[in-house]
């Protein structure tokens, strides 16, 4: 934990809260709500009042040409003003939007303008809402040739290798005409990285105004090529890292801040970091802007799951998993660390699409980190617009949206409905704590709130917020059902590792 010096404070400032009398809310003031520009402050983001601001959303990429959604209510896989209005009344703050390469430029030079301006029309929905996008250079199994999205076939070398047809994701991964594509592309074949750089430039010229934009997150799970097999965890290949894959991002960063000097750029690492193993990354050259660490956190049984579709694997995973999800938890704040910027997990999943025991402990663990997340729900069927309530209960969380100070702890127990939050306050930060509450799920017959070093402005609806006491060094807030800290929901398991 990053502020362990601080455990034992946490502990005791948390059952102050509880012992102290309910918070009473009084007439709301200003900053209650959040905006940006957002900017990094070490592994934060912080708006323009000086506030930790905590990402927590969904993953949106629709994957079936042409590559954006449209705006109408009678496909399922559209994106409405009303599924803008029904994810923000879920009480989501970001998005990680994806585009792709090949949607934007399916020939050499060939440039759609439509189809920005279809990413343009989400990404707009979604400002007006007060929530944040992240953009995503998505590519999986690296391009059409090979059963894959993302890259045009222009910048496809694979050495006229042959392919699989039967081939489907992620075994395409493992084909040796795909691996020899990402060699190719690692290599700068075909000049394909000023290619790809002019690509980000488009995107970013035509969506980098919006003060709700986060950033770009440069390539979406990079696969090592034929060094692969050196890749695997927990050792990982962190001198590939090092050597091919940040010098790629290092020139897509430099192209980004030709057009945006402000705005994060997000490294990834390679796919097999999602599953424990150490990445190389370190500080970026001077030239690439402010940095920060998109990574994605999948227990090796979501991948036999995808393979096999064996349900015996949830239980398996009960056991492998938890040790797992907390090193990657670990390896993102070492890595996020050397980059110098903030971490965000941009994908996560449980073993199958329904195993919220599962995906409610792995969000328990990115809370312990105090890190954010966006999870991905499928956009092609439409699930948002017929979300699950179990589901909705686990990824519809209690959180800080915005933190008057910095976070030392915070985390929802979904089971209880009890919510914990401790800060140290910092000088020059202005407005109040806010904190998301999406009270239909959690709370329907309503909740109190107790704080220490805090006075309630607003409470009761579906937010809280806080205000910081004069001469309060150290805030805590606790939610809880009017019951108290009583077991809601029984059927979930506890959570270990």
């Amino acid at each position: 934990m990053r502020y362990g010096r601080l455990v034992a404070l946490v502990t005791l400032v948390a059952a102050l809260a509880a012992a102290a009398a309910p918070g009473t809310a009084s007439a709301g003031g200003q900053g209650e709500s959040v905006g940006g520009p957002l900017h990094t402050d070490g592994r934060w983001f912080r708006d323009p009042l000086g506030r930790v601001v905590v990402l927590h959303g969904l993953f949106a990429v629709w994957k079936g040409e042409p590559f954006y959604p449209p705006d109408d209510a009678a496909l399922p896989n559209g994106f409405t003003n009303a599924d803008a209005d029904r994810l923000a009344a879920l009480g989501f703050d970001a998005v990680r939007l994806a585009w792709f390469w090949r949607g934007l430029e399916p020939v050499k030079d060939g440039w759609d303008p439509a189809y920005l301006a279809g990413i343009a029309s989400v990404q707009q929905k979604l400002s007006r809402r007060g929530v944040f996008t992240v953009l995503d250079s998505h590519q999986d199994g690296f391009g059409d040739r090979f059963n894959g999205l993302g890259f045009p076939d222009y910048v496809t070398h694979d050495d006229g290798l042959a392919f699989d047809p039967g081939l489907g994701f992620p075994l395409n991964y493992f084909s040796p005409a795909t691996q020899r594509a990402f060699d190719n592309f690692y290599a700068d074949q075909g000049d394909a990285w000023r290619s790809y750089g002019r690509a980000w430039q488009h995107v970013a010229r035509r969506l980098g105004r919006d003060p709700m934009l986060v950033g770009y997150d440069l390539m979406n799970e990079p696969w090592p090529g034929s060094a692969f097999g050196g890749c695997v965890p927990p050792a990982g290949c962190p001198e590939l890292d090092r050597t091919t894959l940040q010098p790629l991002f290092d020139s897509l960063a430099r192209s980004i801040r030709a057009v945006d000097r402000h705005r994060p750029v997000f490294y990834e690492p390679h796919i097999f970091f999602n599953q424990g193993a150490v990445n190389g990354y370190v500080k970026p050259p001077r030239g690439t802007g402010p940095v920060g660490l998109s990574f994605h956190n999948q227990c090796p049984t979501r991948a036999q799951w995808q393979v096999t579709h064996d349900p015996t694997l949830v239980e398996k995973a009960r056991t492998i998993c938890p040790p797992i999800e907390t090193s990657v938890m670990r390896n993102a704040e070492a890595t996020a660390a050397r980059l110098g910027g903030p971490p965000l997990m941009t994908e996560v999943a449980a073993t199958t699409n329904d195993d919220f025991d599962g995906l409610n402990c792995l969000l328990e663990r990115s809370e312990r980190f105090m890190t954010g997340y966006t999870y991905g729900l499928s956009w092609r069927s439409g699930e948002l617009r017929n979300l699950a309530e179990a589901k909705a209960e686990v990824i519809a969380r209690v959180y800080p949206r915005a933190v008057a100070g910095t976070p030392v702890h915070y985390r929802f127990d979904v089971r209880t409905g009890r919510f914990v939050l401790v800060y140290v306050t910092r000088r020059g930060t202005r407005g109040p704590t806010v904190i998301t509450v999406p009270r239909a799920l959690h709370y329907p017959e309503g909740y109190r709130v107790w704080t220490a070093g805090g006075r309630v402005v607003r409470q009761g609806g579906d937010r809280v917020v806080v205000e910081n006491r004069r001469r309060a060094g150290v805030v805590a807030v606790v939610i809880e059902p009017p019951a108290g800290d009583a077991t809601v929901r029984p059927a979930l398991l506890p959570c270990g590792g």
